[in-house]
Parts: C-alpha cells; sequence; structure tokens
C-alpha cells in the first residue's frame, strides 16, 4: 500500500555480491540492465499462475496442471531491470526490493506471452512507500511500450483491458532522494504471503 509511515532498519544485506562482476554492478544499479527474459505461458491452454517470495527470493510457476517450476532470484523473470535490488533488513528481520542507492529513478518490468487469450485476470503487485517515496505502476499491452499509463496503486488498474490479450508487460517506477523510502513487495523474513501475484484464465 502507498503512504505507510513506518521505521526501517539500517541493518541491510544486499543480495549478489561479486565485487566488480557486471552481474553484481547491474543489481547496485551502477550500470544499465535489458535481460529480456519473459513469463513464457507458450504451453498453457487453461491457466498461468505466477508469485514471487521476496523471502525465498523465488518464482513459482504453474502452467495448467502441470507441476511447479522454480526460478531463483528476483531478477530471473524480469524483463528489465534497471536500478533495483534486494534487501534484507536484520534488525527489524524484513525483506523486500528497492532502489540502488547508486540509481534513481529505478525501474522493474515483466513481460508476460500466452499462447491462448486471456479470459480473466487477477494480478496483484504491492509496494510500501515512505515520506516523499513514489511507487508508479502500469499494466499495458506490448503495442503501447512507448507510453504507458501509470497509475499510484496497481489496483487502481482495469485489468479487464487484458481480456483477449496474449502479451503485456507490468513496469513499477520508484523515485525519490532516499532509496528506503520506495520498496516492492515488502515482508517479514519467512512469510510468504501473495504480494506478487499472476493469474491468469484461458
Amino acid at each position: 500500500s502507498s503512504g505507510i509511515n513506518a521505521e526501517y532498519g539500517g541493518s541491510e544485506s544486499y543480495d549478489g555480491r561479486q565485487s566488480g562482476s557486471v552481474e553484481w554492478r547491474s543489481q547496485r544499479g551502477e550500470i544499465g540492465d535489458t535481460r529480456n527474459r519473459v513469463i513464457d505461458a507458450s504451453d498453457a491452454t487453461k491457466s498461468l499462475e505466477v508469485r514471487y517470495s521476496p523471502s525465498a527470493d523465488e518464482y513459482t510457476v504453474k502452467l495448467d496442471e502441470k507441476p511447479e517450476q522454480v526460478f531463483k532470484g528476483y531478477e530471473s523473470l524480469v524483463s528489465q531491470c534497471q536500478g533495483v535490488r534486494r534487501k534484507v533488513e536484520y534488525d527489524w528481520n524484513m525483506v523486500y526490493l528497492a532502489r540502488s542507492t547508486t540509481e534513481a529513478p529505478a525501474h522493474i518490468e515483466w513481460t508476460v506471452k500466452c499462447k491462448m487469450p486471456i479470459t480473466q485476470a487477477t494480478i496483484t503487485m504491492s509496494h510500501t512507500t515512505f515520506e516523499a517515496g513514489t511507487v508508479l505502476w502500469s499494466c499495458s499491452d506490448l503495442g503501447q511500450e512507448a507510453n504507458p499509463q501509470y497509475h499510484a496503486n496497481f489496483a487502481d488498474i482495469d485489468l479487464t483491458k487484458l481480456v483477449g490479450m496474449k502479451e503485456f508487460r507490468i513496469s513499477a517506477k520508484m523515485s525519490d532522494s532516499d532509496w528506503q523510502h520506495t520498496q516492492l513487495f515488502r515482508t517479514e523474513v519467512g512469510q510468504e504471503k501473495d504480494l506478487f501475484l499472476i493469474n491468469l484464465k484461458f
């Protein structure tokens, strides 16, 4: 939810550190990162369910009634990611995705490609902001890449527009002078909540 006032801890862990490596510098927002990875539902004819756990730092993807697939790391299914990294606050036992301290604004994007047209969509994307922190969300057809409409809360987006589509993208932009003021999918370490959920019917 947006506009929550709360305290945050000062002891964090930054994942993926391999000093000087391209991947580590990308996670810190020191260089641009275009991954072009997609959430591929080309093998699904009935349903797609995608969940991301900040605590486990992994996605679970379920196509139709097939066994779940697990993708490790928040970057493993993002199509674009710049200036974003996962943080663990050990003082407060919280975990979330946030802006890198070296990059403002930050941007993260997920692209979904399906074989069948969507008949129903349920999507949850959560964020927490502090003070003047701003998070903006968009959910759009791939053809609207040049000028997607952004919203202060993902819940404000009318998902009925996805009906009939086979491809779309979800984007989040985070901005503020302090990286700690914008957080995606904030939760307690060890807790599993539907803070990132994509559920599609075909």
